[in-house]
């Protein structure tokens, strides 16, 4: 996740973790990966699973040649069997989207930060730990239960945890976002993901590429609302954290999966 300097986009790092989160429990998010260096098997970023050959994640996390990264899919704990049914997946190919620009401008900071990989095997759902989720349609997710996911810091100065830590989090609206990042947030782009009640919690590094998901009431299915981006530095509670917009690049995400994402 890139982490904002200044209120200004004068300049970003990266980095990415659930702050004030808690311990997932198992099967709760089975379309969390766990995106990883090839040659260490350590964690860089999360990942979505979307649908039997393809996994959603930020165009920043995946700079290089598929051959350098490997999934971890129904993983919970990181470095351990249990809970859960651990299966590694190398890539295929990876297409980030052209229009990504790891750069501020006229079009917000850091926009069109979405990328999609081909895993080299079919995904196995038939794994009690592993599904695929459904993408957001664009309705309005402010209001809504939403959760963010990951394995990254839990504090600016913090490991990496071993276990999978979840969030409840508000989707503010565009007014919101808008009074805190300025030109730096673009809304046909982005949602800026805030904790209204207490600002104790946020996504920051290690979480890039992971899922901001969302549903209107209990009955329904939770869908992928939104891909871990950028923030604050030092990942600071008391300013939005800003995701990809899923909607927006649905079409895009169809024409590059051979259908599957559609």
């Amino acid at each position: 996740m890139f982490l904002l300097l200044a209120l200004l986009p004068v300049a970003f790092a990266r980095e990415a973790f659930i702050v004030g989160g808690t311990t997932t429990d198992p099967a709760d998010w089975n379309w969390q990966g766990s995106l990883q260096f090839a040659s260490s098997g350590s964690h860089t970023c999360g990942c979505v699973v979307g649908s039997t050959n393809y996994i959603i994640t930020a165009a920043h996390c995946v700079g290089s040649a598929a051959s350098s990264y490997q999934v971890e899919l129904g993983v919970i704990n990181r470095g351990s069997s249990t809970p859960g049914a651990p299966e590694m997946y190398s890539l295929a190919a990876i297409t980030r989207n052209p229009d990504y620009s790891g750069s501020c401008g006229s079009s917000g900071c850091y926009p069109n930060d979405i990328a999609v990989m081909q895993t080299s095997s079919s995904i196995n759902l038939g794994n009690a730990f592993i599904e695929t989720i459904g993408l957001d349609d664009g309705a309005e997710t402010v209001g809504q239960e939403c959760y963010i996911t990951g394995w990254g810091r839990t504090c600016g100065s913090c490991a990496l945890p071993a276990a999978l830590q979840e969030a409840e989090i508000d989707v503010i609206s565009h007014a919101d976002c808008d009074s805190y990042w300025g030109s730096s947030y673009n809304g046909a782009v982005h949602v800026c993901v805030f904790d209204n009640a207490n600002q104790e919690k946020g996504a920051c590094n290690g979480d890039s590429g992971g899922p901001l998901v969302c549903r209107a009431s209990a009955a329904d299915a939770y869908t992928l609302v939104g891909i871990t981006s950028w923030g604050r530095t030092g990942c600071l509670t008391t300013f939005p954290s800003a995701y990809v917009r899923v909607s927006t690049y649905t079409d895009w995400l169809c024409s590059n999966s051979n259908g599957e994402l559609c």
